[in-house]
């Protein structure tokens, strides 16, 4: 069963960690307004906090907290441009789309939207409703760290769970999936390799 931290949501404009609550007492209410949307970013302060919640659920021999900000730093440089970015092979015709029910179920509610990875640690709508991430909630509401990274949290253990354990195989895993933990491509050789570095200076 998928994570719950982020289950009391509403759409009066508010959302409240109850997960994160039970983790760490915190139960503060946060305002997501129309326009926290729009802007799409978080400040380091509050990122810093994000990662701080979340990382006591992540089961890893690594430091969870430095892996969060490590991958938060190259997935929105902290959280500061946590805007939706296009994945086509979760679009029609793409790769994956084919050969997933879930991709074609919430498109058929959400249309492009669940094409694209989202937030300051950019997960994919589709791998956060596999750790389940409920089919009516939609997927902008992913840009909210607060909201996104119990998911992140659920993939990186799955990943454990699955024997990937090294800095260099989760970097690898996160961004390219497992296939690249085999062949990785150029460009996620270039995030293992900034991913390495930066986890070394925190």
């Amino acid at each position: 069963m998928g994570p719950h931290w982020g289950t009391h949501f509403s759409r009066n404009n508010y959302y409240r960690g109850a997960g994160f609550k039970e983790m760490t007492n915190f139960s503060a209410y946060l305002p997501m307004q129309t326009s926290a949307l729009q802007r799409r970013m978080h400040e380091a302060d509050e990122m810093q906090k994000i990662c701080e919640l979340a990382a006591p659920a992540i089961r890893t021999e690594l430091n969870a907290l430095n892996l969060l900000k490590t991958i938060c730093r190259l997935e929105s440089s902290f959280g500061k441009d946590c805007s939706a970015r296009f994945e086509p092979a979760y679009y029609p015709g793409g790769f994956y789309f084919k050969k997933s029910t879930m991709l074609q179920e919430g498109w058929d509610r959400y249309g492009s939207l669940v094409s694209f990875s989202y937030g300051p640690f950019q997960i994919l709508w589709v791998k956060a409703s596999e750790l389940g991430y409920p089919l009516s909630n939609h997927p902008l509401d992913l840009w909210n760290g607060y909201y996104s990274s119990p998911y992140v949290v659920e993939l990186l253990n799955d990943l454990g769970i699955r024997g990937i354990k090294s800095l260099e195989d989760v970097l690898a895993a996160y961004n390219g999936g497992m296939g690249a933990l085999k062949r990785p491509t150029d460009a996620t050789k270039r995030y293992i390799t900034n991913g390495i570095a930066i986890y070394g200076r925190l």
